[in-house]
């Protein structure tokens, strides 16, 4: 189904983002011969109520156990693994698979799809100050295959108050190119390349930042290859692969083959009590594709129960404008009407939303936690979403 880069995974990851700073801190480094064992239970689901792109089924579900392990080889080494399979059901999947309307297509009729992945890490503490990492990975679904390569420095200032972090991450991608009609059209190349750089301050005895940039680009073949853009026209007869027989036609979603991405974030924490906490985050991003984004994210912690109980809420706003590639609709009688770049990919058009979460996490002592979390999404294309995450970790 070649998913957006952003989805496999994230389950596992949102709900390791959202777990508590103090759960996290608890985690941060091991002693020598101690490590811990995480399971993570990721829900997805996305309802289509006619909104989004206006000719096509966008229901979407997507079930996600994880799995990732941490331990601590000695006071230098910290090794790491994750593994994560993803269950897809999705309406764009049995659609490619449809005889009746794509005679051609090579598709069994199957309305899933998987995607499994697994990652190993290693860390090494040059010192109390230096900090050294790398990983590799490999995913794998119905229509691509991933080769992950990273590495990760850290620097800590003297006094403990301050730390610098950098990344470097690339991807590898091969892409089976099944298109919109069901025909496969061989393979294509995708390479993905991020540099992250932040610093951690505090701030006070009771207020902390962090901020960062990052900076990506990708090269290759980038647009998601059974993507349809639908060309309307009064002289064509209605089309019944269409939502609503509309007289159209359909052809190749093209979108540029490279992009470059920047994104500036930051995140202040500031402690109210003993027991409570507020943060508030930002985002602003934008890319060569025409795309400038914004977020808001205000979140507030509570300890509930002491040494035991620990909630959160938080809010999100998040603004976007479209691509230059994006329209509703396109018109034209024959492919050769259409414009050298178009998408109506609704992730990559104009569109606010709103999310609203909450979680919580319940500590067993020292030796295991565990946690839930739920954020319901409420976008102004009607492409509403909800991400539920239940996760146990044991420390040893």
């Amino acid at each position: 189904m070649l998913l957006n880069r952003t989805l496999p995974g994230l389950l596992a990851a949102a709900a390791l983002a959202a777990a508590p700073v103090r759960a996290q801190q608890a985690g941060d480094r091991p002693e020598p011969g101690h490590g811990s064992i995480t399971t993570r239970l990721g829900i997805y689901g996305k309802s289509d109520d006619g909104g989004g792109n206006p000719f096509y089924d966008e229901d979407l579900a997507v079930v996600e156990p994880a799995l990732i392990l941490d331990y601590a080889l000695d006071s230098q080494w910290r090794l790491g693994a994750t593994f994560l399979y993803d269950y897809v059901s999705s309406a764009s999947i049995e659609r490619l698979s449809r005889k009746r309307y794509y005679p051609k297509t090579q598709q069994s009729g199957a309305s899933g799809d998987f995607y499994v992945g697994g990652d190993v890490q290693a860390h090494y503490r040059q010192d109390d100050r230096n900090t050294w990492g790398g990983h590799i990975g490999y995913s794998r679904e119905y229509d691509y295959g991933s080769l992950a390569l990273g590495g990760d420095y850290e620097w800590r200032k003297p006094g403990g108050d301050g730390r610098l972090q950098a990344s470097l991450e690339s991807y590898l991608d091969s892409v089976h190119v099944i298109r919109w009609n069901g025909t496969s059209h061989g393979s294509a190349g995708r390479t993905s390349v991020a540099a992250d750089l932040s610093w951690y301050q505090a701030l006070g005895r009771s207020t902390h930042g962090s901020f960062g940039a990052v900076v990506s680009h990708q090269s290759g073949f980038l647009e998601t290859a059974f993507n349809a853009v639908v060309l309307e026209d009064p002289s064509l007869p209605p089309n019944p692969a269409l939502v609503g027989r509309v007289r159209g036609i359909e052809t190749n979603e093209e979108l540029p083959d490279t992009r470059l991405r920047t994104a500036l974030y930051g995140r202040v924490r500031q402690l109210l009590s003993d027991r409570t906490s507020l943060e508030l985050g930002g985002r602003f991003y934008r890319d060569d594709w025409g795309i400038l984004a914004w977020d808001l994210d205000p979140r507030l912690t509570r300890e509930l129960a002491a040494d035991r109980l620990l909630g959160w809420l938080h809010y999100r706003y998040y603004d976007q404008n479209g691509a230059d590639a994006y329209s509703d609709h396109f018109h034209g009688a024959t492919a050769a009407a259409a414009p050298r770049y178009r998408t109506q990919d609704p992730e990559l058009g104009p569109f606010h939303s709103q999310t609203v979460g909450l979680g919580l996490t319940w500590w067993g002592g020292a030796a295991w936690d565990f946690s839930l979390s739920l954020d319901v999404i409420f976008r102004s294309d009607g492409l509403d979403h909800y991400l539920a995450g239940f996760g146990w970790t044991w420390r040893f």
